[in-house]
């Protein structure tokens, strides 16, 4: 009953023989598509944790409630914020209307631009309980891009989950209703108060100085020895 013992053992030992061989053999293959994969699963998920949950065209003339249904991904603080869009307008023009942000040179006045008074409401997705809200006469610039002058508007605190985020405009100057404005809710940047947000930070910084190189070493090492 016994004797079958032996020669399955013998098996064994011969195939995980082989499989040691073949694993010291395409090592390199396996360690270019493990990092290959690692790298691309986590770019994917840090995309989709950082996508802004809002980032709208709005009418700044409209002085009604619009509704907007916001997923928050991260126990994180948000930044609400309006992006006017250049354009074609002059830079000199957007700072006229924006605001300066307080980078003057010389005896020029640092101008905080037209104001506008946003309302804005965060609420459940049933929209009866109201979680946080506020009015904020908005004035100034906190950014510059070549294609966008900001405006900081508030920061909000809430759980991860789904909202209704109701947002109004008061009394905006018809010069500045004329620029065309996006509405944008966004985690703060460089912000780690979550473990989601700290991963994302480290793994940045890290991943290009160490899967890179493994990646190419890998990579090549892989092409040589397909060739041989």
């Amino acid at each position: 009953a016994r004797a079958w013992r032996p020669a399955v053992v013998a098996r064994l030992a011969q195939t995980l023989g082989v499989t040691t061989q073949a694993m010291r053999l395409n090592w390199p293959r396996e360690t270019f598509l493990f990092t290959l994969a690692i790298s691309s699963v986590f770019w994917l998920w840090s995309n989709w944790i950082t996508e802004p949950p809002l980032r709208e065209i709005v009418n700044l003339s409209s002085t009604t409630f619009k509704d907007y249904q916001v997923n928050l991904r991260v126990p994180q603080t948000h930044k609400l914020e309006l992006e006017f869009l250049r354009s074609g307008r002059t830079h000199e023009d957007m700072l006229r209307l924006v605001g300066h942000m307080g980078l003057c040179e010389g005896a020029v006045e640092c101008g905080k631009g037209e104001p506008v008074t946003v309302e804005w409401e965060l609420r459940n997705p049933d929209g009866i309980n109201v979680i946080e809200k506020r009015r904020t006469v908005t004035s100034d610039a906190s950014g510059f891009s070549s294609a966008e002058v900001f405006r900081n508007v508030a920061e909000i605190q809430a759980p991860p989950g789904t909202y209704i985020l109701k947002v109004r405009f008061i009394d905006p100057s018809n010069e500045l209703a004329s620029v065309e404005t996006r509405l944008a809710l966004a985690i703060l940047p460089k912000d780690t108060q979550s473990w989601q947000m700290a991963t994302v930070w480290w793994g940045t910084l890290l991943l290009p100085f160490a899967a890179l190189p493994i990646a190419i070493a890998t990579g090549l090492l892989w092409l040589t020895r397909s060739d041989a």
